[in-house]
């Protein structure tokens, strides 16, 4: 049970840090729980709920929404790729 606290709070974290890895990932880390025991996947699934849910206490409920336009914004950025200078502000 402890394996599936580890892996649901690492989950937790590279959704929050990097969305893509997360999505990339979870399938496989999925059928590598469903074959170990099903209390794993249950104690990894509630950990990342847990963490969801704790985040959400502290940010407030407007962190979603927000963390979501965020992703969102990324293809629409003026900047065109890693390293490229931010727009300056306008005055």
């Amino acid at each position: 049970m402890l394996d599936g606290v580890i892996v649901g709070a690492a989950l937790a974290a590279l959704a929050l840090l990097k969305v893509t890895y997360f999505i990339a990932f979870l399938p496989a880390i999925a059928v590598a729980l469903i074959g170990h025991r099903g209390r794993t996947i249950a104690a990894a699934a509630a950990t990342g709920l847990a963490i969801a849910a704790a985040l959400t206490l502290l940010a407030g409920p407007g962190f979603w929404p927000a963390y979501i336009g965020d992703l969102l914004s990324g293809p629409d950025s003026p900047r065109s790729g890693p390293g490229a200078a931010l727009p300056s502000p306008r005055p």
